[in-house]
């Protein structure tokens, strides 16, 4: 991971992303936790010209890590993607009242691949490339719409409003992701 590997926003992220966070599970699934940091915090910093970079910078940065493997992102959170990282977000879920499944899942999909750059295998319908952030998206989204159900049936309004909420806000990323992955990305 030199300078030439990445580029210096990349390099700078990379270094802030494993300066915030801490391999230590504390039970936290937010940016409280020691395992997490938040990604606008570093952008909050461009912003105010703390750092060398602009908010897009951080963005292509971001990307490209996330691209790597290198890190991994979860609604505004980012840790990196070693072994004990992801070993300790896994103790955070697993310690959870309310385990986020898609990222369990994310992370166990991470750990099992050997070789994050072997991609030939991908899976390709209808002229597009299959799109592991879709896969993701739609299991949120099933995760979101069976909240939303069981709070209906036990009849807890704020929890209703909640799950409704984050059904919306995930069909919006699936919707965004679909623009970006090029067409009807089913």
């Amino acid at each position: 991971m030199s300078d030439a590997e990445y580029g210096r926003a990349a390099r700078h992220v990379l270094d802030w992303v494993h300066e915030n966070t801490a391999p230590e599970p504390n039970g936290e699934q937010n940016v409280y936790s020691s395992v997490w940091a938040g990604t606008n915090n570093l952008k909050a910093q461009a912003r105010k010209d703390r750092i060398p970079f602009d908010v897009a910078e951080l963005d292509s940065a971001y990307d490209e890590l996330l691209s790597a493997e290198e890190i991994v992102v979860w609604h505004g959170l980012v840790a990196p993607a070693t072994d004990d990282h992801l070993d300790a977000i896994l103790q955070d879920e697993a310690k959870a009242s309310q385990s986020r499944q898609v990222l369990v899942a994310k992370i166990n999909r991470l750990r099992s691949d050997p070789d994050p750059t072997d991609h030939d295998d991908q899976l390709v319908t209808d002229g597009g490339t299959y799109s592991p952030v879709l896969d993701d998206l739609r299991e949120e989204r099933e995760s979101a719409r069976n909240a939303y159900e069981a709070a209906v049936r036990e009849g807890h309004t704020a929890s209703v409003e909640q799950a409704a909420k984050w059904y919306r806000d995930v069909s919006a990323q699936i919707a965004d992701a679909k623009r970006c992955v090029g067409g009807d990305a089913r």
